[in-house]
């Protein structure tokens, strides 16, 4: 496919009109039903859903991303290879890659059962340790069909795809059970669906997409972690740690007393936080964004124009203080 287009200063030129109809043909063709795909403008950046005009639209304003040649977000494989029969299965391995995902959230390189030999080889390879386990459980989730007989989804791409509709819509943990309770009776006889949010979630926890919900002063004051852990009132405003009603004792352990119904003591209120080092990991391990984590040394244009962070007296400046970090893209 030629995309030479691509790097045309003039791009309200008859060859880039006829470059946008291009990828936008091939990035519908590759959507399913879906009416909006990620816009590659050099404003949105493959960040924002947009129909098929605004995209155009985007596309004329504000120019296509110059350094996206290789459609990824758009249903094109991240590396060469051979053709697919049709642009149904080139979308399936696209966006339900959930073996290669796995593969990428444990940095274990995903090659053919035929140069990876047979399975007691790979345990030798990788030992026989909890991770290896979880590798191996997420892997054969990866691998089995929903149900017997189902191609679409498998057990792993079926809950990754609910969770993330749970996440979007707002569903309670306690509606994502009982849609669970239905699918479990609704699909055919031996489907492979976990019964509860709780069992679901236990299923992707060791792609290490986590976070750490600490509670925190009403007032801003502090977050009761560490030493403070089991403390129930703010050390400087002295503002109760549970709702009002909770306790008359803020000094009491949530973990030892129960609130007027019975159940675990509230929060006043919570943060949550999402640890930065193994977010980075997982960047620099998938297949899919490593490349565009060195972008700003590889392919950015230092003009002198404010485009990206890399180009900020802020980010200079702190090159400048740490040589030796900066030196490593």
């Amino acid at each position: 496919m030629d995309k030479s287009w691509i790097s045309l200063v003039d791009r309200n030129s008859q060859e880039c009109m006829d470059g946008y109809e291009q990828f936008l043909d091939f990035a519908y063709a590759n959507n399913g039903t879906k009416e909006k795909i990620y816009c590659p403008c050099k404003e949105c950046c493959n960040r924002f859903l947009k129909s098929r005009e605004k995209v155009k639209g985007h596309l004329i304003l504000n120019g296509f991303l110059n350094h996206y040649k290789n459609w990824i977000y758009h249903g094109e494989s991240n590396t060469p290879s051979n053709c697919y029969e049709d642009n149904e299965e080139r979308h399936k391995s696209f966006h339900d890659d959930m073996v290669g995902m796995v593969h990428d959230a444990f940095g274990i390189p995903n090659i053919d059962d035929a140069e990876a030999g047979n399975s007691s080889e790979s345990t030798q390879v990788f030992g026989p340790n909890e991770e290896t386990k979880s590798f191996f459980n997420l892997i054969k989730d990866a691998e089995q069909p929903l149900y017997p007989g189902c191609e679409k989804f498998t057990q792993l791409s079926f809950i990754v795809q609910m969770l993330s509709l749970k996440v979007m819509s707002g569903w309670t943990d306690k509606s994502f059970n009982l849609l669970l309770e239905l699918l479990i009776e609704a699909f055919p006889e031996g489907v492979r669906l976990p019964n509860s949010y709780y069992k679901a979630n236990k299923m992707t926890t060791d792609l290490d997409f986590t976070y750490k919900t600490w509670d925190a002063c009403p007032n801003h004051c502090m977050l009761f972690k560490d030493e403070n852990k089991d403390i129930g009132e703010c050390v400087i405003c002295h503002a109760s740690r549970y709702k009002e009603d909770d306790s008359n004792d803020p000094n009491t352990s949530k973990n030892t007393i129960a609130n007027k119904n019975g159940g675990k003591r509230v929060a006043a209120k919570q943060v949550r936080y999402f640890p930065l080092k193994v977010r980075l990991k997982r960047l620099f391990m998938s297949s899919k964004t490593s490349s565009l984590m060195t972008w700003h040394a590889k392919e950015r244009i230092n003009d002198g124009v404010l485009r990206h962070p890399a180009d900020s007296q802020a980010w200079k400046a702190f090159d400048t203080k740490n040589s030796s970090f900066a030196s490593e893209i």
